[in-house]
């Protein structure tokens, strides 16, 4: 597993889930490739177990975090408990997340799975081969093109921007709103240029939720048709 963690308000968010997620990913995958009759996993196996992982992190960062929105990001022997908020209660620290895991067969690599949870955008990206004689004449003089891209969970996607609306009657979420030319959305005296992220109990209840898009690439469909 390969992961990038972009913090803000702080690292607390993104130093726990760097420590923790790559922990409970190797832990549960030791799991089911020593159950399995061929001591492998399968890439519905790594898919579920990325998932997994990644969603006992967020639970297990907003679980450190009490009602007055005070989150222990750490313990220290010298300072004691070590909390994640900063000079006000409504903001916390909080992380994006981009992993990948590959999965291997015989034959060599036949899929990625990438989980995508904010902005840190992840791109798939190779040169091309057995073009249209017009496409590779206009790709002439770039050395690669990107295959795949994760979507950006900011709150001008139409996505999000549905997601929100759809949530602000049934769960109170905040709706985006313009700031300089950009779309932002109000979590109590702050506002975060991003709707998806591991957050606090407050802007995640305000709609800034850890719900991460997880994709598989087929690796081998990707290159039959360069």
């Amino acid at each position: 597993m390969a992961a990038v963690f972009d913090g803000h308000g702080g690292a607390a968010a993104s130093s726990t889930a760097s420590q923790l997620m790559p922990s409970l990913f190797a832990a549960e995958l030791a799991t089911i490739t020593s159950t399995s009759t061929d001591n492998k996993a399968s890439s519905s196996d790594l898919r579920t177990v990325l998932e997994n992982s990644w969603d006992i992190t967020c639970d297990a960062y907003r679980g450190g975090c009490s009602n007055n929105e005070e989150c222990v990001a750490d313990y220290d022997p010298r300072e004691g408990i070590v909390l994640a908020s900063m000079t006000s209660k409504d903001l916390v620290a909080g992380t994006t997340a981009a992993a990948a895991v590959l999965s291997v067969s015989e034959e060599g690599a036949d899929t990625l799975t990438v989980l995508n949870c904010g902005d840190s955008r992840t791109l798939l990206v190779g040169r091309v081969r057995g073009a249209p004689q017009e496409e590779e004449d206009r790709l002439r003089n770039k050395e690669s093109v990107v295959h795949f891209s994760t979507r950006d969970h900011s709150p001008s996607d139409e996505l999000e921007i549905e997601r929100l609306r759809n949530g602000w009657l049934a769960k109170g979420y905040s709706q985006p709103k313009r700031s300089l030319n950009r779309f932002r959305i109000p979590v109590g005296d702050y506002s975060y240029a991003l709707s998806r992220s591991l957050e606090g109990p407050l802007a995640t209840s305000c709609g800034i939720v850890s719900d991460p898009d997880v994709t598989d690439v087929d690796l081998v469909e990707m290159l039959s048709e360069r």
